[in-house]
């Protein structure tokens, strides 16, 4: 955002907004139920550059999962045109008003995401969290104050405690053979699947961006054929505990009707 002004052009937006906001007459003339409001209600007594600041670390937080989440799965369906048909014939045989989100719709291009997401975690650490107080673990492991601790993410996604085969792609692992649903759904959120945190500080929005994600899947499935130009290029490229897609990855696409 800084190399394009984007920063600087959402600060100076965002704090007109805010300064606007926190005048008791105009909250009162023009009431708001949005995202903003709520950082400000809830942000206590803080400066009007702090709510700014949270907003914009937020936003960035909400934004970034859904593309780089979507090139994975670009990606996958290269290396994967087995799964691709399948997908398809799913897609042809959902009708919009099955299509219900968090329920058990397309169990197919559900797993399939899910499987995704298992080899391709947007970051190499979960649940990252900041030791404020001297902690003993029970095996006896002292963490002392200031240190960070986490659970690493690829190493307990393809544990073969918790999976079969945990190295290799099974686009459909999380679908049941006997009679075609969901064993397991996208949106689950259980230790040996730490994508979107785990407890109570599981990501609220997961159940909108696997929706998104999906919405935009089906768009590419629906209208277009692809390949990856160049197979040997990894897909990630990790820099500084992010996961994100490779720079030098290429994928051609043509039009196609299914």
């Amino acid at each position: 955002m800084n190399w394009s002004g984007g920063r600087s052009t959402m600060t100076k937006f965002l704090t007109a907004e805010v300064g606007r906001r926190m005048e008791v007459d105009y909250c009162k003339k023009l009431p708001h139920n949005d995202f903003l409001q709520w950082v400000i209600q809830t942000a206590g007594h803080v400066s009007q550059e702090n709510i700014v600041r949270q907003v914009m670390i937020m936003t960035l937080g909400a934004i970034h999962q859904q593309p780089m989440l979507l090139a994975a799965v670009f990606h996958r369906l290269c290396l994967q045109p087995e799964c691709v048909e399948r997908l398809r014939e799913e897609i042809k045989s959902t009708k919009g008003d099955e299509f219900k989100p968090q329920e058990k719709e397309m169990p197919y291009l559900d797993s399939f995401l899910k499987e995704v997401a298992r080899l391709s975690p947007l970051t190499d650490f979960a649940l990252p969290r900041k030791v404020i107080s001297p902690f003993t673990f029970s095996d006896g492991t002292h963490v002392p104050t200031g240190n960070w601790v986490g659970t690493p993410h690829l190493q307990t996604m393809t544990d073969h405690e918790f999976y079969s085969n945990p190295h290799t792609f099974d686009g459909f692992r999380f679908v049941s053979e006997k009679d075609g649903t969901s064993r397991t759904r996208f949106t689950d959120v259980t230790p040996e699947y730490p994508f979107w945190g785990h407890s109570k500080s599981a990501c609220p929005a997961r159940a909108f961006v696997v929706l998104a994600v999906k919405i935009c899947t089906i768009k590419l499935l629906e209208e277009y054929d692809f390949k990856a130009v160049d197979q040997n290029i990894p897909e990630t490229l990790s820099y500084e505990g992010v996961r994100m897609p490779h720079p030098l990855l290429k994928i051609a696409i043509r039009k196609c009707n299914i």
